[in-house]
């Protein structure tokens, strides 16, 4: 067997400045902008890393967890509207039937998004921690775990929200301190 080099300093770079960026949501006016320009580095920053490693579940599981977060905030905006409607429009459209539906679809909003963010960081969660394991950087572990716990424990009163923080400042340090070059066996 001998050992082969990969170059994944891009990756490391790209992957670190990206979740810096995604931290950065909540900046008045440019925030969504950095974040989603956080996303797209993190994504190929992942794609990169997945490909020297020669894992591509590790890109697969991301792409998926992805599209089940984007989803789960599609469908459940589509679902809590139409119940929203729907409750509105059985009542006659009075006050009160409106005041219900928007409770009922505000309760439907945030129960399918709140399943869905589970199963989407539970891929995370995954992505992570195979990248922790294979290139040895813990923190990418740990910030896959703390996404996948803060998923779970959002309904805590935000408690979730903190655990997500702490993880993305983790997993960008990881990217940050994981090694330039892999090394890889072969044969």
């Amino acid at each position: 067997m001998e050992n082969k080099t990969v170059d994944v300093s891009t990756a490391k770079i790209l992957g670190g400045l990206g979740y810096v960026f995604i931290l950065l949501l909540l900046m008045p006016y440019v925030g969504w902008l950095l974040s989603l320009a956080g996303l797209v580095m993190a994504v190929i920053a992942i794609n990169q890393i997945s490909k020297a490693l020669n894992t591509p579940d590790i890109f697969k599981n991301y792409i998926i967890a992805l599209i089940v977060q984007i989803l789960g905030v599609v469908i459940a905006v589509i679902f809590g509207f139409g119940i929203f409607v729907s409750v509105g429009a059985f009542s006659g459209f009075k006050e009160e039937g409106f005041i219900a539906g928007l409770g009922v679809g505000l309760v439907i909003f945030l129960l399918v998004s709140y399943i869905l963010g589970i199963a989407s960081n539970f891929l995370f969660y995954k992505v992570f921690s195979t990248l922790g394991n294979r290139i040895n950087v813990s923190l990418f572990k740990i910030g896959g775990l703390l996404l996948f716990i803060g998923a779970i424990l959002v309904i805590a009163f935000g408690f979730g929200i903190i655990l997500y923080l702490i993880a993305y400042i983790l997993i960008a340090i990881g990217f940050f301190s994981m090694p330039s070059q892999l090394s890889l066996e072969e044969g």
